[in-house]
């Protein structure tokens, strides 16, 4: 097998407090910067990296895969989910982000099997916008970007939520692999006194 990596963007130096990659990969592509790192790491695993746009990738749907979702961005999301089916493919897509302010991690496994919800079902469409379906914040502001000064805008958290969103990622691959997930939608609640309570579960379409 292989671990294809599939990033279009370049590190910047706001990305470091947060990055596996450091102040020597400024600059660089994050997918080929990446893969030179695990590689140097692990020169036994099968690593391919490209410097592209997934949407230029839709071969990743014709193989036995799983597709990892880690952008926390709902347009990619969608469009990974419409790639899958304008194939007719059925590999699984874990999708994994941050909630808003670092108030949790959450991660969707969704299977790709006929009658399974997939990301579409978490998001119906409002004239306002795409808005999940199961929302955990109590208050808006702290799912709300920020901006300030010339920055573009970002959400405020911790290095602690990206470690917590990668370790929930690679249980729900692990418990899928041993046949074992359960939830198909489960929370890491980073900061219980700004959420709802929201117990994991497995949503219908």
């Amino acid at each position: 097998g292989a671990l294809h990596i599939i990033v279009p963007d370049r590190l910047k130096p706001e990305n470091i407090a947060r990055h596996l990659l450091g102040m020597p990969d400024i600059g660089k592509n994050k997918a080929i910067a990446l893969a030179d790192h695990l590689r140097a790491q692990y020169p036994h695993l099968h690593i391919e990296s490209h410097d592209s746009s997934v949407w230029n990738w839709p071969e990743v749907f014709k193989v036995k895969t799983l597709v990892i979702n880690a952008t926390g961005v709902i347009s990619v999301g969608l469009g990974l989910e419409e790639m899958r089916s304008a194939q007719s493919a059925s590999a699984p897509i874990l999708h994994s982000w941050i909630e808003g302010h670092g108030l949790a991690s959450t991660a969707f496994f969704s299977s790709g099997k006929s009658g399974d919800a997939c990301f579409r079902c978490l998001l119906p469409y409002r004239p306002e916008g795409y808005r999940f379906r199961c929302t955990i914040a109590k208050a808006e502001a702290d799912v709300e970007p920020v901006f300030q000064g010339c920055h573009q805008s970002f959400f405020p958290y911790l290095v602690i939520a990206s470690n917590a969103a990668a370790g929930q990622a690679m249980a729900m691959i692990a418990d899928w692999l041993n046949n074992r997930l359960k939830s198909t939608l489960q929370y890491n609640i980073l900061r219980p006194e700004l959420v709802e309570n929201r117990p994991d579960g497995t949503p219908k379409q």
